[in-house]
């Protein structure tokens, strides 16, 4: 079974999705190496959530900090 991480954010300016999945698109990789998937969803102008799913509530928690800190 995965366990999901939903976060929800809120940008400063319209239309500044694209430029956050670009820069998410480059790390990705690199700060969240044990995530099997993500969905992102853009819920409004300014406003969007993000569907990240862990193989156990354990490698959830590995990338707690790194997750707080992006």
């Amino acid at each position: 079974m995965s366990i999901a991480r939903v976060t929800m954010h809120e940008l400063k300016e319209e239309g500044t999705h694209h430029k956050l999945e670009e820069i998410y698109a480059k790390i990705v990789d690199e700060y969240f190496p044990n995530l099997e998937q993500v969905i992102n969803i853009k819920t409004g102008p300014t406003s969007g959530i993000s569907i990240a799913l862990y193989s156990s509530f354990e490698e959830a928690k590995k990338i707690l900090l790194v997750a707080q800190k992006w």
